[in-house]
């Protein structure tokens, strides 16, 4: 997720447990990753092939690349103010403020604004983090 909400592009090298099912969907469900071809997780991929899938993974104009763009322009988008998750976290704040040792407490207008101020706290720190380029994309990709 961390790589998606950034814009990067992955390559998909699994090495063992849920990996392996995580590649798959990356590279053949979302599209935003290239496949390193290794025959089990004590392999090492051929160091020509390696070189190539590193060569590839910065051209501009992989459909992975692209794809992984849209895709952080829809999560930025996600995280903003009237978003599905920044409508969603303030739901469960607002749900989880009005519980006070198991009994729920009425609603009122100053829990929804704690709730909203939590909720763009966590959205502020996920932009600081992971940087706003918006602007930037929805130029170069639409």
């Amino acid at each position: 997720m961390e790589s998606i909400a950034a814009g990067v592009m992955m390559l998909a090298w699994p090495l063992g447990a849920d990996q392996f099912i995580n590649a798959q969907l990356l590279v053949d469900q979302l599209g935003v990753a290239l496949r390193v071809n290794c025959e089990g997780p004590a392999s090492v991929p051929d160091s020509a092939e390696l070189s190539r899938l590193l060569v590839e993974s910065v051209s501009v104009t992989r459909p992975e690349r692209e794809r992984v763009w849209k895709l952080r322009v829809a999560a930025m988008d996600a995280v903003e103010e009237g978003g599905s998750s920044h409508e969603n976290l303030n739901e469960l704040v607002e749900q989880l403020s009005q519980w006070k040792g198991g009994a729920k407490k009425k609603n009122t207008d100053k829990g929804s604004s704690v709730a909203a101020g939590r909720s763009e706290m966590l959205k502020s720190q996920f932009v600081r983090r992971c940087g706003d380029r918006r602007p930037l994309l929805r130029g170069l990709v639409m």
